[in-house]
């Protein structure tokens, strides 16, 4: 019989491994951390097929959160619905907001941030910062209103 041709409730307890704080960890098909299942031809992600087979249906638009924190957690009592700012919220308050130099985007130093607002309170020019520090103009304003940078 082909994997798939099984239900998916069956499926779907077939696939994880408890863990001690109660995880239903997804041990199948991962991306990004995130277990993936097939149901019905379409690669689903696995924690809100959970959240679908022991609660409800997921209204369009909002996102399946883990109170645990726990990309690959499938257990429903770890998910709860919110929309995209609930999530940021979430991630903002338990700490896990990578900020500054430890957004692995980040290409600028504390120090620089501090350097250009200073730069743009003395009048020089965006484009003329944005040039020395390698970043755009844009960004360079971004930086003077606090919009981003904020903590510093």
């Amino acid at each position: 019989m082909h994997f798939n041709a099984i239900p998916i409730t069956i499926r779907f307890h077939q696939s994880y491994d408890v863990d001690s704080n109660g995880c239903w960890i997804w041990n199948k098909c991962k991306s990004s951390g995130y277990g993936r299942v097939k149901v019905d031809g379409k690669l689903l992600n696995a924690h809100r097929v959970s959240f679908e087979l022991h609660h409800h249906q997921i209204t369009e638009g909002l996102y399946v959160c883990h109170s645990c924190d726990v990309k690959a957690c499938v257990n429903p009592d770890h998910l709860f619905i919110g929309t995209a700012q609930d999530n940021v919220a979430d991630r903002v308050k338990k700490g896990r907001s990578a900020r500054g130099v430890s957004n692995v985007k980040a290409k600028l130093t504390e120090a620089d941030v501090l350097s250009i607002r200073d730069l743009c309170s003395s009048g020089v020019s965006r484009v003329i910062i944005g040039v020395a520090f390698n970043v755009t103009p844009s960004c360079v304003g971004r930086i003077e209103r606090r919009d981003t940078w904020t903590h510093i």
